[in-house]
């Protein structure tokens, strides 16, 4: 609760420029070590500003959307040089997975921003 007052007490548009920066650092960078940093940093602020019953509902929707885009994205993605497997002659790379999860977890680290 004490997180919320204190947070409260800061200039709206210093407020502004902090979300607006971290939005385009989260949008913009590819590398995926300063994604997971946002996600973290994301999650972490969500958890502190909410409460458990708004923190559940918010497992419950980010999850399944990051499983979605993860799995879709090698599907429709056949770049890559390491097949894993092939579906209907098409092959499902890691490099392709791996950008999916990338994907995904920029594509959260900005809801939860």
């Amino acid at each position: 609760m004490s997180d919320r007052i204190a947070f409260a007490n800061f200039h709206p548009v210093s407020l502004f420029f902090y979300f607006a920066a971290m939005l385009v650092f989260t949008m913009f960078t590819q590398n995926p070590v300063l994604i997971l940093f946002s996600l973290v940093g994301a999650s972490l602020f969500s958890a502190a500003t909410s409460t458990r019953e708004q923190i559940f509902a918010d497992i419950k929707f980010y999850v399944p959307v990051f499983i979605v885009i993860s799995l879709t994205n090698p599907i429709f993605s056949h770049s890559g040089a390491t097949p894993l497997f092939f579906m209907n002659d098409n092959p499902v790379t890691l490099e392709a997975v791996l950008c999916g999860v990338d994907i995904a977890a920029m594509i959260s680290a900005v809801m939860l921003i």
